[in-house]
C-alpha cells in the first residue's frame, strides 16, 4: 500500500470555501490561514453552513497580505490583513468554547451582513489565542483556531468513493472539508491509523470525525441532499452519530506537499 497526498485545502474563513493548495505549512494552529476567520451573529456566536448553506458558495482567495471573498453574485470584498484590529477585543463563542477574537473594519461586517440579509461580524483569531483541544483526545497545550475541535483533517478518496455507491451520485470530498486528501489505501482505513507522517510532519490520529448537516450540501450549488446523510447513516453510524475522516493533532511542524507520502507510523 502506497499512500500520498493528493490533495491539500485550507478554509480561511469557517464554513465558506477552500483554497487549494500545492503545499501548507503546518505550524502551532496546523495548516497556515486554516479557519482564522470566521462570521459571528449578534451574540458572539458562530455562523456556519448549518444555518444557512449559502455560506458553501461564497469563494475565497489568499494573498500573501489580503483576503479575498467573492459573494456568489461576483461583487467581492477584499480585506487586507493590516484592517484586522491589532488587539482582540471580542468575545466569540465557537462550539463550548469562548474565545477573544480580533475584529474587521465595519465595511467588512456591512458588505457580509447585506450578502447575507443578517447582521454579521467577521472575526480574527489572533496568533497567541488559547483555545485548548479537548483533553480528553490531546495533551495540554495543543490549541487549534475556529475550527470544530481539532487543528487538521485527514480524509481518503477511497472512502468517499465508498459512500457514492449508497448516494447515487458522485460526491466531491470538499464536502466533507478535509486539509489532507489521501489516495492509495482501501475505504475507511484512515480509521485504523493511531499515528502518521505527512511528509515531513508527525501526526496524532486523535478521534473520528462526527457530522452534521454540512456533507449534505453540495458545495457546487448550496442544495441539501439527504441521500447523502442516508449513504453515512447506513455505512458510518456509531453511537447514534455518523462520522467519516480523521482528526489530527501535529506533533511537528514543517510543509506538507502534494504527493508527499503518508508513513503509517501505528
Amino acid at each position: 500500500m502506497s499512500v500520498s497526498v493528493s490533495s491539500l485545502f485550507i478554509y480561511p474563513v469557517k464554513s465558506l470555501g477552500p483554497v487549494v493548495l500545492d503545499s501548507v505549512q503546518i505550524g502551532r494552529f496546523g495548516p497556515y490561514m486554516d479557519r482564522r476567520f470566521m462570521l459571528v451573529d449578534e451574540s458572539g456566536k458562530f455562523y456556519t453552513q448549518r444555518q444557512d448553506a449559502r455560506l458553501s458558495q461564497f469563494k475565497v482567495e489568499l494573498q500573501p497580505d489580503s483576503l479575498k471573498v467573492i459573494a456568489p453574485d461576483g461583487e467581492m470584498c477584499a480585506i487586507p490583513f493590516t484592517d484586522i484590529a491589532a488587539k482582540p477585543c471580542l468575545a466569540v463563542q465557537v462550539w463550548d468554547d469562548t474565545v477573544l477574537a480580533c475584529v474587521l473594519p465595519a465595511e467588512v461586517d456591512a458588505w457580509f451582513s447585506r450578502k447575507l440579509g443578517k447582521n454579521l461580524r467577521l472575526v480574527f483569531i489572533p496568533d497567541d489565542a488559547q483555545r485548548q483541544v479537548d483533553l480528553q483526545y490531546a495533551r495540554t497545550g495543543d490549541v487549534t483556531s475556529f475550527n470544530d475541535g481539532f487543528p487538521a483533517l485527514l480524509l481518503s478518496e477511497a472512502s468517499v468513493a465508498a459512500l457514492q455507491a449508497d448516494a447515487g451520485f458522485a460526491l466531491s470530498p470538499l464536502r466533507f472539508r478535509p486539509n489532507i486528501l489521501i489516495s492509495g489505501c482501501d475505504a475507511f482505513a484512515e480509521d485504523g491509523w493511531r499515528q502518521i507522517k505527512v511528509g515531513e510532519v508527525l501526526f496524532d490520529v486523535v478521534k473520528p470525525c462526527s457530522r452534521c448537516v454540512i456533507p449534505t450540501i453540495d458545495p457546487a450549488t448550496g442544495l441539501r441532499q439527504s441521500e447523502v446523510m442516508a449513504a453515512l447513516l447506513k455505512q458510518r453510524k456509531k453511537d447514534n452519530k455518523v462520522y467519516l475522516g480523521q482528526n489530527l493533532i501535529q506533533r511537528s511542524q514543517g510543509i506538507v506537499r502534494l504527493g508527499d507520502k503518508v508513513e503509517i507510523i501505528r
